[in-house]
């Protein structure tokens, strides 16, 4: 056995001062072991670093990567930042070495990517960017939430992207890493939301405040999610309105979720009552259901002449949804994938220019 590993590794960017933070966890650790950073981008070497390990539990490194070239820097260009029109990563190669000998070697990448908000408007790369988002449940017809094959994700990316959307929002599941994996080569923004608990108790308190701490251990690196979504129409949380336990813990998982992630959105209850959130994200079920006609057909008739996405107060949406899943029929895509209108009319109406900020 190798007298040490590395266990965690971490990738904080920081596009205002050109850096990234690299955060480490080893396994064990001994004496004269020292951690070295290999960083290129696109090929070009960026850095060649070697660290002094001194404990196996802290590791903090601040790298700058623009090499004192003016025109690396993000200042001048956005090539090298990461987005769904530019999804530039950089590699990274990471060897853990003791007594002059390499006992554990590590290959990844990360992106360097800034979301925030500002006056109602969300920012990516500290540039107005407009959510154009699709449902995407995950669910296959063979496999229910597992996927026949990692293609089956690819494909996926593909056709949400080829219809016109930037991201989409994963419901009620923690997504299979693969699919994070080719949202990042891919450039395809991703909300992250935890499965909801049925009932609000205090066990379901302490077991939903676990898993977010193992989401976000395993997905943080990952430069396509932009935001978490811990609560979901109050789900979990009925009484939320009202009952000043339920708001603590909204309140509870957002600055938790906050202080684990400084540099992502939270959406705090999606669809409905918020304590806290970056983004007011209201679902609309005017629509009417199959078993309401008489709405159905008032809805079509008040929307006619109206275009809600031209509204000065709307800043992003999200479509429901991707494809039909078991009971539900209203995907833009059958369960098995098959598209029941022509992607390339879902584009054109997703490329409308919306508002006076920049729509990539």
């Amino acid at each position: 056995m190798p007298a040490a590993s590395v266990c965690v590794v971490k990738f904080t960017s920081d596009i205002d001062h050109d850096t990234v933070t690299l955060a480490a966890e080893f396994s064990g650790y001994t004496e004269e072991m020292y951690l070295e950073a290999d960083i290129s981008f696109r090929g070009e070497p960026i850095c060649q670093d070697r660290y002094f390990v001194n404990n196996h539990s802290v590791f903090h490194r601040s790298i700058h990567l623009s090499k004192n070239h003016i025109l690396y820097s993000t200042a001048h260009e956005q090539e090298r930042l990461w987005s769904p029109e530019n999804p530039a990563l950089f590699d990274i190669t990471l060897r853990l070495v003791v007594k002059g000998i390499v006992v554990d070697t590590v290959e990844s990448y990360f992106g360097m990517r800034k979301i925030h908000t500002r006056d109602g408007i969300t920012y990516l790369n500290n540039c107005p960017y407009y959510f154009k988002l699709i449902l995407d449940q995950g669910y296959w017809k063979d496999g229910i939430l597992a996927a026949p094959s990692d293609d089956d994700f690819v494909k996926d990316i593909r056709i949400m992207k080829e219809m016109g959307f930037n991201g989409c929002r994963k419901h009620q599941k923690v997504e299979d890493s693969r699919f994070l994996y080719h949202a990042d080569k891919m450039g395809f923004l991703v909300w992250g939301e935890m499965a909801s608990a049925c009932l609000f108790t205090d066990k379901g308190i302490a077991a939903y405040a676990k898993e977010w701490f193992e989401v976000l251990r395993r997905d943080y690196n990952h430069p396509s999610i932009v935001a978490w979504v811990p609560f979901n129409e109050s789900w979990s949380i009925p009484n939320v309105d009202s009952c000043k336990r339920q708001q603590d813990q909204t309140l509870g998982m957002y600055h938790l979720l906050k202080s684990l992630d400084a540099t992502r959105l939270v959406v705090n209850n999606d669809g409905w009552e918020m304590t806290r959130s970056d983004i007011c994200a209201i679902h609309n079920y005017a629509h009417g259901s199959g078993r309401e006609p008489e709405k159905q057909a008032f809805f079509k008739r008040s929307m006619q002449d109206k275009d809600i996405l031209q509204s000065d107060l709307i800043y992003g949406f999200c479509y429901t949804q991707l494809s039909d899943v078991e009971q539900e029929t209203n995907g833009l895509l059958t369960y098995d994938r098959i598209p029941k209108c022509d992607p390339a009319k879902i584009r054109e109406i997703n490329s409308r220019y919306r508002h006076n900020i920049v729509i990539r």
